[in-house]
């Protein structure tokens, strides 16, 4: 049983179903990522802008761990990378321009003359 119980838990029948079970099952922590298995130190490529594309969005933010795929370790070293060569002024922290940006956001709006 994946669900710890302890004496004094009241319970209900639906409690030990499997669909309720599956709640309580704990999530294998990922391994292995990209990082690991190119054998890339995150903070020495900070030139290289296309590795750098894939962890940021248009806008310049630095993409959530759920998006690129990243144990939490590679992740925060990838964030600092990202943070060190924005604030060096390499690397933009808005990538589009304002307006294309914009017409993102506001894709019904017209242009004015």
């Amino acid at each position: 049983m994946p669900r710890r119980w302890v004496p004094g838990d009241v319970y209900s029948p639906h409690d030990l179903s499997p669909a309720e079970m599956n709640k309580w099952r704990r999530r294998n922590k990922r391994e292995v990522d990209v990082v690991d298995v190119l054998g890339l130190r995150p903070l020495d490529m900070y030139k290289n802008f296309s590795l750098i594309q894939e962890f940021t969005t248009s806008s310049g933010q630095i993409k959530h761990s759920k998006e690129t795929g990243l144990r939490p370790v590679n992740q925060r070293k990838v964030a600092k990378m990202i943070r060190r060569i924005q604030g060096m002024g390499l690397y933009p922290t808005i990538h589009d321009h304002p307006e294309l940006i914009r017409s993102e956001f506001y894709p019904s709006e017209r242009r004015g003359n």
